[in-house]
């Protein structure tokens, strides 16, 4: 699993960037400081680090140069409202593969990241994800399995019952389950309440014609974190299913 460092003083920016990465499947470790920061670079050893100018002990170009110094193989995207074209430029020379500035946009932070990933072979694969698709309208998975195996090479298992996907989920490790949460037998909900304890390193992407508030707590408290509403839109479904196997170093194009 591709490991995240978030080095961030701000409490709110840096839980908004922990879970950023996190939702998807990142391992992902937070530090407000620099000493922190250094810290955690040695222990953990990350893939990738965020990292803001602005420190309380230390500026953040001190501790890219301190990083670069110990490994220079590592992406250091620098995230900060000081975006300067003096600040850009020392950044870059430093070894910063990108500097975004704040305000930004989450989508764009993991297609960063993912982009760097790439360029760096970090996402050599050895075996295809497997991707289970529920729902009880047979149209609705046909073309969702299919626009997914046309621009990713992965797995799939289809099923339109509720009791048969809670017991495929049970008997086998899936990366991602795309389910819908009206199911003859079991609902959505309960089958992940059910698998809970099984599906640790799984994903559920939830798609519903009708979310109410209620649902959607309920979904929240098991820990769902992702869910489309019908009619689906194919690519926002493609593009979260993309960045979650990205992070487990999974994603394999299509050539």
């Amino acid at each position: 699993m591709i490991k995240v460092l978030v080095v961030e003083d701000e409490p709110g920016v840096r839980n908004v960037l922990l879970d950023t990465f996190k939702t998807v499947g990142y391992e992902t470790f937070g530090a407000s400081s620099a000493k922190e920061a250094m810290e955690l670079f040695i222990k953990e050893r990350p893939d990738a680090i965020f990292l803001d100018v602005m420190l309380p002990d230390k500026s953040g170009l001190d501790v890219l140069k301190e990083m670069k110094n110990m490994n220079n193989e590592n992406i250091v995207i620098v995230v900060s409202s000081v975006s300067d074209e003096k600040t850009v430029k020392k950044a870059k020379e430093l070894g910063a593969a990108e500097f975004i500035g704040k305000p930004f946009f989450r989508e764009s932070l993991r297609n960063t990241l993912a982009h760097n990933l790439k360029l760096l072979n970090k996402t050599s694969i050895k075996e295809k994800p497997k991707i289970l698709i529920v729902d009880d309208e047979e149209d609705v998975c046909m073309t969702l399995n299919k626009y997914l195996k046309k621009r990713v090479d992965i797995d799939t298992v289809i099923t339109f019952d509720g009791d048969q996907a809670c017991d495929l989920i049970s008997k086998n490790k899936f990366d991602i389950v795309i389910m819908d949460i009206k199911l003859p037998g079991k609902d959505g909900l309960t089958i992940i309440k059910e698998t809970k304890n099984k599906t640790k390193d799984t994903i559920f992407l939830v798609l519903t014609g009708y979310l109410s508030a209620e649902l959607l707590q309920e979904a929240k408290k098991l820990g769902v974190t992702e869910y489309f509403r019908k009619p689906m839109e194919l690519e926002e479904i493609y593009k979260r299913m993309q960045a979650i196997l990205i992070a487990r170093n999974k994603f394999i194009p299509k050539e």
